[in-house]
């Protein structure tokens, strides 16, 4: 042992704590929303419809596409996985894990996009 205090004494290290937010339990919660022909949109004439949906923290977004060309739903600034691409008379589910308000948007047609709100 060192005569000195400072090494003799023990040093313990501080137990790592994770500041990541807890993924919800995944639940049968479906929020649904369609890829839709718009013709005011500009400069491709697709929407999405609603605009804006609600979905229970776990739950899914069920997204049908009601168009002759294929889309997605990508998320604007991450939080969830993107859909892949959505053929037409297709539908594709997204998982939202995690609360908050998250953007998304079609990446073959930049004016299509729309917000999900992942509620506990």
């Amino acid at each position: 042992m060192s005569s000195n205090p400072a090494v003799a004494a023990t040093s313990t290290k501080p137990k790592p704590t994770s500041t990541a937010p807890t993924a919800c339990a995944n639940n049968s919660s479906v929020a649904s929303l369609a890829m839709v022909n718009d013709p005011t949109g500009s400069p491709y004439p697709y929407a999405f419809s609603p605009k804006s949906v609600t979905v229970t923290c776990g739950g899914v977004v069920k997204v049908t596409n009601n168009t002759a060309y294929v889309h997605t739903v990508s998320p604007t600034h991450g939080g969830f996985a993107d859909s892949g691409d959505v053929n037409a008379t297709m539908s594709a589910s997204v998982r939202f894990s995690y609360p908050g308000t998250y953007g998304f948007y079609c990446v073959y047609h930049s004016n299509m996009t729309g917000t999900v709100t992942v509620t506990k």
